[in-house]
């Protein structure tokens, strides 16, 4: 029932000791081991993802934040791991009112697909990179296309020697 245009920030949670009776089943296996419940925020919402331990992304985090377009904030801390994701294709496609995003927790190392990561974000006003493991990435097209406000990107980690694709 809620749509991403209605959601204002995303917050990830490594517990569900908060979560709330109408929290619904977001886990890739249908067993209640991650959770999703919302909070009002004026006439939006704050969404909440839990799951003990941390919230585990599979191989695929394609599309996953695409379209938040008034999602202002997204907190992952160490709650959301990425280590065993190959794809972050359009991973924050059209994000466009994020200004900063924090994503040094994310183990970029198994990333292979990194075409439109940030695409469209055009909000963003920073991003330090330097954290991310890119050795094997083969496709980093449009990854930033027409990021227009951003005026800090930090790049210094940096393995390009398997990227082909850098177009846009």
């Amino acid at each position: 029932d809620y749509q991403r245009e209605m959601i204002c920030s995303i917050t990830f949670l490594d517990t569900l000791e908060d979560a709330p009776e109408d929290s619904w089943d977001v886990s890739e296996a249908g067993n209640g081991t991650v959770l999703a419940w919302v909070k009002p925020n004026g006439e939006r919402y704050d969404l909440y993802i839990g799951a003990n331990g941390g919230v585990c992304a599979g191989e695929s985090c394609k599309d996953l934040f695409a379209g938040y377009i008034f999602t202002e904030n997204i907190t992952f801390g160490d709650a959301f791991h990425t280590e065993d994701v190959t794809d972050m294709d359009n991973m924050f496609f059209v994000c466009t009112d994020l200004t900063h995003l924090d994503l040094t927790g994310f183990d970029t190392s198994s990333v292979r697909n990194m075409s439109g990561m940030f695409s469209l974000c055009t909000g963003l006003s920073s991003l330090d990179l330097s954290s991310f493991n890119t050795a094997n990435v083969t496709d980093m097209g449009s990854m930033f296309k027409e990021c227009e406000k951003l005026m800090y990107l930090d790049l210094r980690g940096f393995d390009t020697a398997n990227v082909r694709q850098m177009g846009s």
